[in-house]
């Protein structure tokens, strides 16, 4: 019969209130989504709008301004979930910009190097149908093309990168989705402005043929896009997402991007995550 509600027990008593979470085999976490069984598979009810389940998120809000971030347990606490690399370079907690709340990473990128924040492993979460958010502010452009997010699977193998154009092609601050060969398949016509927050959120599919990349810009926490890069049938690996990056990735030989903040990056799967507050 229908009716009831579902309560909890305290030790004492059977209370209502409090928070549904759930086990990710570490911790447990809040989101997700209840579903029925239909007979083969666990479903949403019937007509109900997908769940987004938010996997990881962190707003640098448990860190200290002008304090440089050496070690990973840095990056946790009231950040969010902590990051389980910091690459190369120098990243901080910053006042000076920030997206939502007080503080941002600053990142200063040394000649031919990488600076990023990275979540891995997250292979046990089977993604191969994802979303991810992060909010960029650039001070100034860099000479050529550098990337600013990557996904990798377990072999460290490149899934996907997206990365911005330099001045050196003319049209400094377009948006460029790259595959797993490391080919531009779009770009935006459109260009970012420098000392400017951007708030960008990605649908990743994986498939070795049938990939598809789409990249929504917005301005700060409007809900309304920019503008959107999107390309599809495309090859974006075979493996799920294990490793996921946020910095100022670049290979041997591109040029320094001085100065990058970045703040409020999620992954998430069932949906897009939209703004931070």
């Amino acid at each position: 019969m229908a009716g009831g509600t579902l309560k909890r027990w305290d030790g004492s008593n059977f209370k209502s209130g409090g928070t549904f979470k759930r086990w990710d085999g570490a911790q447990f976490k809040t989101g997700g989504t209840i579903r029925r069984w239909n007979g083969t598979a666990f479903v949403p009810a019937p007509g109900s709008p997908p769940t987004v389940m938010i996997i990881r998120q962190n707003n640098a809000e448990g860190g200290t301004d002008g304090t440089t971030v050496t070690t990973i347990s840095q990056t946790g606490g009231a950040s969010g979930d902590a990051f389980d690399q910091v690459q190369g370079g120098v990243i901080a907690f910053s006042a000076a910009q920030k997206a939502n709340g007080t503080l941002s990473y600053k990142m200063d990128e040394a000649a031919s190097s990488s600076v990023g924040l990275v979540w891995t492993p997250l292979a046990a979460s089977n993604l191969t149908d994802f979303y991810t958010r992060m909010y960029l502010y650039y001070t100034a452009f860099p000479s050529a093309s550098a990337f600013f997010e990557r996904g990798m699977d377990v072999n460290v193998a490149t899934l996907y990168r997206l990365s911005v154009s330099g001045t050196g092609g003319g049209a400094p601050g377009q948006v460029r989705l790259v595959d797993t060969t490391g080919t531009t398949v779009a770009h935006s016509t459109q260009q970012l402005s420098i000392n400017t927050w951007y708030r960008l959120e990605t649908h990743v599919v994986v498939s070795t043929g049938t990939g598809s990349l789409e990249t929504r810009v917005y301005a700060g926490n409007d809900t309304t896009p920019l503008f959107t890069v999107a390309a599809s049938s495309l090859n974006t690996g075979s493996l799920p997402l294990d490793n996921l990056s946020f910095g100022a990735n670049v290979a041997a030989g591109s040029p320094t991007v001085a100065t990058f903040y970045t703040d409020d990056m999620a992954l998430a799967s069932g949906g897009w995550i939209g703004p931070a507050s």
